[in-house]
């Protein structure tokens, strides 16, 4: 029996639909560089193969961990028109304020409030959830009282490439804040021998303004990874529950502190308790 093969199919693959019938019956392998070519042969045919990833193969597209190297650059982790601009005084102001302070000025604005209440809220040290931002929306009622509104909280804010420098100065600006404050507690209490890593899946230009600021910090070797959901060759795998990084050698690296960018669905591809220590954990 004669089979033709379409464009559109692997030739490792038994293509046409005469063929369906005796490939029902046999169970064959698909290196991982030819599985999305299941994608487009009957489901009959697809469901009898397996994909099998190979020790030695090199794939071209597979993202790999990056090193990095050299110091801060602010080009490359603010928009172009944050890198002339100034913050306004009153932000500013606010930014300089510690929490006694800031309690008494919401207080002086709102009378109603409970200070003593708002100040134990604002010293509360969460266990898990150490790094969060909000989502703010100025609004105006139909009486004229303006007020912001929360939207939403974000276990993995973004905004540090909008936000001018608090002084003329301090080129890593609020990515240096980030990592300075919670940089020892990421680093405490781990017996993981290894190195430190940004993971992330979206916004590479803050991505990569923290890894930078975390190297400058600590002085260590940091990686920076891309991890997708739905990457069928990650460049992130666990093992007795340490993440390591793949270079672009194929050498894995074990990482003790981690700072999580990755947003879509970290469940699925992040345990829920790890010996790397993860700045949030899931």
């Amino acid at each position: 029996m004669t089979t033709k093969q379409s464009r559109h199919y692997s030739p490792a693959l038994p293509l046409a639909a005469a063929g369906a019938a005796e490939a029902a019956n046999e169970v064959k392998e698909v290196s991982s560089s030819d599985r999305w070519s299941l994608l487009h042969v009957p489901a009959t045919v697809a469901a009898n193969y397996t994909v099998v990833q190979s020790d030695s193969m090199q794939c071209e597209n597979r993202r790999n961990a990056q090193l990095v190297e050299g110091g801060f650059e602010q080009a490359r982790h603010f928009y172009p028109r944050v890198l002339n601009a100034h913050i306004h005084p009153l932000v500013a102001a606010f930014f300089r304020m510690d929490n006694v302070q800031v309690a008494a000025r919401y207080g002086h604005l709102n009378p109603a409030v409970d200070e003593a209440k708002l100040r134990e809220l604002l010293g509360y040290q969460p266990q898990h959830f150490t790094w969060a931002g909000s989502d703010l929306l100025s609004v105006t009622n139909g009486s004229g009282q303006r007020q912001m509104v929360v939207v939403e909280t974000n276990s993995c804010p973004s905004g540090q490439k909008s936000m001018p420098p608090l002084q003329d100065n301090d080129a890593s600006s609020g990515y240096r804040a980030v990592v300075g404050a919670t940089l020892g507690a990421l680093l405490a209490d781990t017996d993981v021998d290894g190195d430190l890593a940004v993971v992330y899946d979206k916004n590479a230009m803050e991505a990569s303004g923290y890894a930078a600021a975390l190297a400058t910090e600590s002085r260590e070797h940091v990686w920076l990874v891309e991890y997708y959901d739905g990457d069928l060759d990650p460049p992130v795998t666990w093992i007795a529950d340490t993440m390591h990084v793949r270079d672009s050698s194929g050498t894995w690296h074990a990482i003790r502190g981690c700072l999580r960018y990755v947003t879509q669905r970290p469940w699925n591809r992040i345990p829920l308790r790890t010996r790397t220590r993860m700045l949030n954990p899931v």
